[in-house]
């Protein structure tokens, strides 16, 4: 487990990295206040071609009326153009291990919020 620590005027803290994303559970931000439950904060990165979405998370999208019965997306209030760009974005999941799109995290129960370029992830096991 690599991990650096930073002195700020009054705030000491520790980072604590696992390959792409970092875990929270033994340090406070400076000026980001982190919501109770969260234990990663996973960076969001562009990917060129969509990564597949596995079976369990269509079966998710389409019981909770995100997904049609063709496989065609929508999700209420996000325009096409911007669902479009959602397929082309990806995550280093620290539940499951692995690269997932970040549709497949949106439907997850452990996604909590997505802040500009990042997602919170409360990394509880499914």
């Amino acid at each position: 487990m690599a991990g650096f620590e930073k002195s700020c005027e009054n705030y000491r803290f520790r980072i604590i990295t696992k390959g792409s994303y970092t875990s929270i559970a033994n340090f406070a931000a400076m000026s980001e206040v982190l919501p109770e439950g969260v234990k990663y904060v996973v960076p969001i990165k562009q990917v060129e071609k969509p990564i597949k979405m596995t079976d369990q998370a269509k079966t998710e999208l389409q019981s909770s009326g995100m997904m049609d019965d063709k496989g065609k997306l929508k999700i209420k209030g996000v325009s096409p153009k911007m669902v479009k760009r959602m397929k082309l974005e990806a995550v280093d999941c620290p539940v499951l291990k692995q690269d997932i799109g970040f549709l497949q995290c949106y439907v997850c129960p452990n996604y909590f919020s997505r802040p500009v370029g990042k997602v919170y992830c409360k990394g509880d096991p499914l």
